[in-house]
């Protein structure tokens, strides 16, 4: 069976697939309806817009910060933390994610696409 086909029977079984996006120092909250758990599609901690979560006070646009940097484990971090839940929590920090990567970039945010699907954890 080749990956594509997995994911498609995977993905068929998922309710209300949706994508919700929490800015740094935000409350990030997944949750299911009773009989399902969360399950995982994407997620991603850095920036990919100069849109979402925009700077309290903005600076010059050649300082702004460089749109396309992420942390490249975010999917296994929401994955570890959030996979097969019935809710899931946290304060975005950079903290959870690690300093090293992107520290030019400033009002890094957390998006995450995820479902529900029928299971117990």
């Amino acid at each position: 069976m080749n990956e594509f086909y997995f994911r498609i029977l995977i993905y068929a079984g998922i309710h209300g697939v949706t994508t919700i996006f929490a800015c740094d120092g935000e409350e990030f909250k997944l949750e299911c309806d009773s009989g399902t758990i969360i399950h995982i599609i994407s997620a991603m901690y850095g920036r990919r817009d100069g849109i979402t979560c925009p700077l309290a006070v903005p600076e010059p646009p050649m300082t702004y910060g460089y749109n396309g940097c992420q942390e490249k484990d975010g999917l296994k971090f929401i994955q570890n933390r959030c996979e097969a839940a019935y809710s899931c929590g946290f304060t975005v920090n950079e903290d959870l994610f690690g300093k090293d990567w992107c520290m030019h970039m400033k009002d890094k945010y957390l998006e995450v696409t995820y479902g529900c699907v029928k299971g117990r954890f």
